[in-house]
């Protein structure tokens, strides 16, 4: 990963900025929520424990360490997944979450909860997502 960041740096006009977004290492959350109340069921897993994304810090860090890129901004935010039922996470997960894994209680759980008389329902993942604008850094 620091090799491409490299290869990008070379790219880059001294007014360019690279943009590093990417989930956080931390696990997503899975709820239902019930008309105004939510209820959490669980955390999403990866069959990787989330390895790319402490490579994605540790390969920026070197960058910065190595005065490649100076961080101009930095801030984190929610990525949330509304889906109706867990018939739907699953197909999206399947598709666009390869490796994710829901654990066999929270597909109950949530199919439970989702069964029952409520109109407003929905089941929702929210990821965290760290994202930072480089600065390419050039001797002077």
């Amino acid at each position: 990963m620091v090799h491409a960041l490299e290869q990008i740096r070379r790219l880059l006009k001294p007014s360019g900025r690279l943009i590093d977004i990417h989930p956080m290492d931390r696990p997503p959350p899975v709820a239902v929520r019930l008309g105004l109340h939510t209820r959490r069921l669980g955390y999403l897993r990866e069959t990787d424990d989330s390895i790319e994304y402490r490579q994605a810090d540790a390969a920026v860090a070197q960058v910065v360490q190595n005065r490649l890129f100076a961080v101009e901004h930095t801030r984190e935010f929610p990525f949330r997944i509304h889906t109706d039922t867990i018939g739907e996470l699953q197909a999206y997960l399947a598709e666009e979450w390869k490796d994710a894994v829901l654990e066999e209680a929270i597909v109950q759980r949530a199919a439970e909860l989702l069964g029952g008389p409520e109109d407003d329902k929905e089941l929702i993942v929210q990821d965290h997502i760290h994202i930072a604008r480089l600065q390419p850094v050039f001797a002077s």
